[in-house]
């Protein structure tokens, strides 16, 4: 459930209102990688969000003796998030021209169709993640692309959102 009683921050980056022009802009996600290293922004047309639960159920015989389940408790949980970036600069920004996994902390902004230009009204909170390279990497044709996979770390629970009403415009 979106918190609306923290404040969505304003988008990263000047380069994301590059973006915002070129493409059906529809999320933003800034990755700091550990160890004092630069913000990096990227914006896509497409996020997917992956969340896999493992549960185990606890059960104990009815009255006729058959065993029926009392309660169910969450053992892991992994939530994911995987989008495409075309912007191959900035993949070697962040890892250093090298095909590895970081550990770094991540935010991402959701924007809604209905959101103004430049605004948005719902942010996740900055959570520690790692973050590798996705899948094939596309080089040549009209551009490349490359998949990016975030992994969060965060202790505690799910990541959480924040909600407001009004619209923060981009920085």
């Amino acid at each position: 459930m979106p918190d609306e009683t923290k404040t969505v921050p304003s988008f990263p980056d000047a380069s994301i209102k590059k973006a915002e022009s070129a493409l059906p802009l529809r999320s933003v996600i800034q990755i700091t990688p550990d160890g004092g290293a630069e913000p990096v922004s990227f914006a896509t047309d497409e996020l997917t969000e992956s969340v896999k639960n493992e549960m185990k159920t606890l059960e104990f015989p009815d009255d006729s003796g058959v065993l029926t389940p009392v309660r169910r408790d969450q053992t892991k949980r992994e939530q994911t998030y995987a989008f495409k970036t075309k912007e191959p600069g900035k993949i070697n920004q962040l890892f250093g021209g090298v095909n590895k996994i970081i550990d770094a902390k991540v935010r991402i902004w959701r924007l809604d169709p209905k959101d103004a230009p430049g605004t948005c009204r719902a942010a996740s909170e900055e959570f520690d993640a790692s973050v590798e390279i996705d899948g094939d990497t596309k080089y040549g044709g009209d551009y490349e692309a490359v998949g990016l996979k975030i992994t969060s770390l965060k202790t505690g629970g799910a990541v959480e959102w924040y909600w407001q009403p009004k619209l923060t415009p981009a920085a």
